[in-house]
């Protein structure tokens, strides 16, 4: 069926079905709307610059097809097939591509409003520069995919896979990659704000140079990685598994890591101000130098931690377990240190103006050259009330 005969057939026809046939030709520039494609061959049809609106394709087939320009509106693809497909600068609205096969294809400069993949295969697919808002893909192969110099809003992609995918020069604004696969996927370069990363696997991702602010990694095990090397703005690492990563010099201000694991992590000379860290695993960690005004490590474990000649005004250390931590030659002023079990803790050299040792356990600690009477005792009445509270009950 040819180009006239075609358009001889949406003139006449009252069903807008057209079954198993095999279109052929220029068909560039026609309106399809409200047409029904049922197991349609369009293999080596020239589509581009076409205008389809509420059609449905159901198992066509669309090797070599060229759709360069085209615009998809209320347009659905089910169970269809095609190898070198040309998407190129189309522009796709309220549109849905489902369990199709199109490995391969190109969409350069493709524009997606409100569209969704879902369980379709379009690994080593070219989407350099192209735009999404609000699209959400679902349990869709994407492999080695060139997402280069795109942006992406409020994209929402779910049980995807993305290994080896590329996504230097990509803007992403308030988008979600959840429990993904994302081994050997490089996000080197890619800029934002509010990306998150949750659950998922992640061995080998790569994140140099990256600078997303406010990105959200959430139960990932991100250990021995080297985040120094990234311009991430105040990430959000909570349940991560951090062991031994590399946070040398970074600005970390209002950073989180709650409830992370980071045993042996590296914060020398970091700025950690009003960062959370609550109850997070922190035995072995390096802080030397840090500035923490304001920081929360309430009950984190800091067995054998460095605080060495820190900044840590107004800190939060409350119930934290610091056994054998070493705070010494560090400004602790009005620092919380309610209920801390300071057990063997070097406390030598440092500043304790006003801070609160209410409830401290510190046998064996060594206060060295601090004068503890500027910092405040257990608080007699605040000791009662909560004897009291405990006995209730």
């Amino acid at each position: 069926m040819n180009r006239e005969e075609l358009g001889a057939w949406l003139e006449k026809s009252d069903s807008f079905v057209l079954q198993q046939q095999t279109l052929t030709g220029n068909l560039q520039g026609m309106t399809l709307a409200g047409v029904a494609f049922e197991q349609v061959d369009f293999s080596g049809v020239d589509l581009s610059q076409a205008v389809i609106k509420e059609c449905n394709f159901n198992r066509c087939i669309f090797d070599q097809v060229n759709f360069s320009g085209a615009e998809f509106t209320y347009t659905n693809f089910v169970e269809c097939q095609g190898k070198g497909i040309k998407f190129n600068a189309t522009h796709w609205s309220a549109s849905s591509v489902i369990q199709c096969q199109w490995s391969g294809c190109q969409l350069q400069s493709s524009q997606h409003d409100k569209t969704s993949l879902v369980e379709s295969n379009f690994s080593n697919s070219q989407w350099q520069a192209a735009t999404t808002f609000q699209t959400s893909w679902v349990n869709s192969n994407l492999q080695e995919a060139d997402f280069s110099d795109s942006r992406m809003e409020n994209l929402s992609c779910i049980d995807a896979q993305l290994q080896k995918t590329r996504w230097a020069g990509t803007e992403f604004e308030q988008s979600s990659l959840i429990n993904c696969q994302l081994q050997e996927a490089d996000f080197g370069g890619a800029r934002g704000f509010r990306l998150n990363f949750l659950e998922g696997e992640v061995e080998g991702l790569q994140l140099n140079q990256m600078q997303v602010e406010l990105p959200f990694f959430y139960k990932l095990d991100l250990s021995h990685r080297d985040f120094s090397k990234t311009g991430l703005i105040k990430p959000q690492f909570q349940e991560c598994l951090l062991d031994a990563c590399n946070f040398r010099e970074m600005d970390l201000t209002q950073a989180g890591f709650m409830q992370a694991q980071a045993r042996s992590a590296d914060f020398s000379k970091a700025i950690l101000n009003q960062a959370n860290l609550i109850q997070a695993q922190l035995q072995g960690a390096k802080f030397h130098l840090c500035e923490l005004g304001m920081a929360l490590f309430i009950k984190a474990d800091l067995e054998a931690a460095e605080f060495i000649q820190v900044k840590a005004e107004q800190a939060q250390f409350s119930e934290v377990k610091a056994v054998g931590c070493n705070f010494s030659g560090s400004d602790l002023t009005y620092v919380d240190f309610s209920h801390a079990l300071l057990q063997k803790a070097n406390l030598s050299d440092c500043q304790v103006y006003r801070a609160n040792l209410h409830e401290i356990l510190d046998p064996d600690a060594s206060w060295k050259n601090t004068d503890q009477e500027v910092a405040l005792k257990t608080d007699p009445v605040r000791q009662k009330a909560e004897q009291d509270a405990k006995k209730a009950g």
